[in-house]
């Protein structure tokens, strides 16, 4: 049976060799000391996926040793990419506008139109 279980970026943390990880990180970091390393990362895929799962946590969530370790090879814990797609972008101001205005804005018409708009109901 060839099972492929996916699990999530966070957990990858968790599931990984934090010292082998971080052998591949350190000499990413000194390759590349200014160009975090992205979640897509072609040479190496699961390199990218661990720090993706690293910022996500944030250092709250990571074993303290751990962030001191990453702190040292300068681990960039916020990525400076953001998703640029039509639905985050979208995604974000609404976001935005409930921290400004609170939870009565997702009532508005114009949330409530365009939600209609991209889930008609048949």
């Amino acid at each position: 049976l060839d099972f492929n279980f996916q699990i999530s970026l966070e957990d990858l943390y968790y599931e990984a060799d934090f010292e082998d990880m971080y052998v591949r990180l350190a000499e990413y970091q000194r390759l590349y000391p200014n160009d975090p390393v992205t979640k897509k990362y072609r040479p190496d895929p699961e390199l990218g996926a661990w720090a993706t799962g690293l910022r996500r946590l944030g250092t709250e969530a990571v074993q303290p040793e751990h962030v001191l370790r990453l702190n040292a090879i300068n681990f960039n814990w916020k990525s400076k990419r953001a998703c640029g797609s039509k639905f985050m972008l979208e995604y974000r101001d609404i976001e935005d506008k409930v921290r400004i205005y609170g939870t009565d804005y997702l009532q508005t018409s114009k949330v409530q139109n365009g939600y209609r708009k991209n889930n008609p109901i048949d």
